[in-house]
């Protein structure tokens, strides 16, 4: 190295190259880096997959031109198939709808345009404009946002106005299941890939409500959720308040919750 690396320069490239997504820029700032700790260029070489004289040119090229130097490249991408208006009419078709491959979306522009994109080329289109893959968010099926404020504001009155040995739980039931599930992998054509499971089909079924001023839990393990073992439920749930005045219950739409037992 031509000047030894300053500590602010050498925690500026170790924080560049953190974020840096490109291989090649990436190998730079660890060409610059290593120089500057003693390594010789055959070792860096050697560790980099590199030759020699590539690394001399990324210490040149630091030397002349510092950080911004090093890091900058000539490669302006290629030409795009599309025109600004296509891209425009691609952009707003696929934000309304819902896709769950490049390909296929390939497969609509050349539908539409009748201009042919390799599943690649699709994806790196789909990056510039804006578009990234990942996992799509669920939302209650169910959700009306006009209850759910209603909802809100019933419950700031019950806790403002709840007397002083008053109890708040929220009570729910679960179904976990004592076995494995199949899902989705990727598999060699023509083989199957197995996966143990238990000799039977265990469904545990939990009731149980949680105060959340303690996240104090009552819980049961019933053979059956039902009026009856809600019943039993509530009995706990006294005897674990028993200087509680009131005792308020919040519980989903459950049969079980609503039943004339209870």
């Amino acid at each position: 190295m031509v000047k030894k690396l300053g500590e602010s320069q050498r925690a500026e490239l170790k924080r560049l190259h953190r974020l840096e997504r490109s291989r090649c820029l990436a190998d730079r700032i660890k060409t610059i880096l290593l120089l500057d700790d003693g390594w010789s260029y055959s070792k860096i070489a050697e560790a980099l997959l590199l030759d020699d004289q590539t690394l001399r040119n990324y210490e040149n090229t630091f030397s002349r031109n510092g950080i911004s130097g090093l890091l900058k490249t000539s490669y302006k991408g290629g030409e795009s198939k599309l025109s600004p208006e296509q891209e425009a009419e691609l952009k707003d078709h696929v934000e309304k709808n819902t896709y769950h491959s490049a390909a296929a979306i390939a497969h609509y522009v050349e539908n539409t345009y009748e201009i042919k994109y390799s599943v690649k080329g699709m994806v790196h289109l789909l990056k510039r404009i804006g578009f990234t893959y990942k996992k799509t968010r669920l939302i209650p099926g169910k959700a009306k946002a006009k209850k759910q404020r209603q909802f809100i504001r019933e419950y700031q009155e019950l806790r403002a106005n709840k007397g002083e040995k008053d109890e708040i739980l929220f009570m729910d039931g679960t179904h976990p299941h004592h076995n494995p599930l199949a899902s989705y992998a990727w598999i060699l054509k023509g083989k199957e890939k197995e996966i143990p499971t238990n000799t039977g089909r265990k469904r545990i079924n939990l009731n149980g409500a949680i105060n959340i001023d303690d996240f104090d839990v009552t819980i049961r393990d019933d053979d059956w959720i039902n009026g009856q073992s809600t019943v039993e439920l509530f009995k706990q749930i006294e005897a674990k308040y028993p200087n509680a005045q009131t005792i308020h219950i919040i519980a989903d739409n459950a049969k079980y919750y609503h039943c004339e037992l209870l």
